[in-house]
């Protein structure tokens, strides 16, 4: 799918009214963000662009990065651990390993389900995965409003 394909398919998700009062731009916008099915994702995009350590390639996201944030921010605090995992590679482990390194120095997407995100990794082949586990940190529980149906929570930076 290109991108205006998944934003038409994000705002016919997210018509309907937020419980947390999020307006429908904001909730697909957050819709949009999960949707990291291929690398023509947005996703992917904004990924690559924080990775690249250069504002311009972040400038032309900045108005979807304001509707994204100021939705995201309406949303619960996550209150218990929240899982990530990434397959194994000596380099991450070596970062992950090194006390200069940033823990987290981007936007992202947890499960409060360890065995989630054990199965996700499995579905993808690595026998051998390094997971993480986050407490007390400034995630937001977006259940629900995320291209899949189970409970994500989104681990801002810093």
């Amino acid at each position: 799918k290109n991108l205006s394909e998944q934003i038409v398919e994000a705002k016919r998700h997210c018509r309907q009214l937020s419980e947390h009062g999020l307006t429908s731009d904001q909730a697909a916008a957050i819709y949009l963000y999960s949707m990291k099915l291929h690398s023509n994702s947005v996703y992917y995009h904004l990924h690559r662009a924080w990775l690249s350590n250069d504002r311009s390639e972040m400038k032309p996201w900045l108005k979807y990065f304001h509707l994204f944030y100021s939705g995201l921010n309406k949303l619960p605090d996550v209150k218990t651990e929240i899982w990530q995992g990434i397959p194994y590679s000596e380099q991450w482990a070596k970062r992950l390993q090194s006390t200069s390194f940033p823990v987290y120095s981007y936007l992202g997407s947890c499960s409060p389900s360890l065995e989630l995100v054990k199965d996700y990794l499995r579905e993808k082949g690595g026998s051998k995965v390094i997971l993480i586990g986050y407490e007390n940190l400034k995630a937001k529980d977006a259940t629900g409003y995320t291209h899949g149906d189970f409970r994500e929570a989104f681990l801002q930076p810093g």
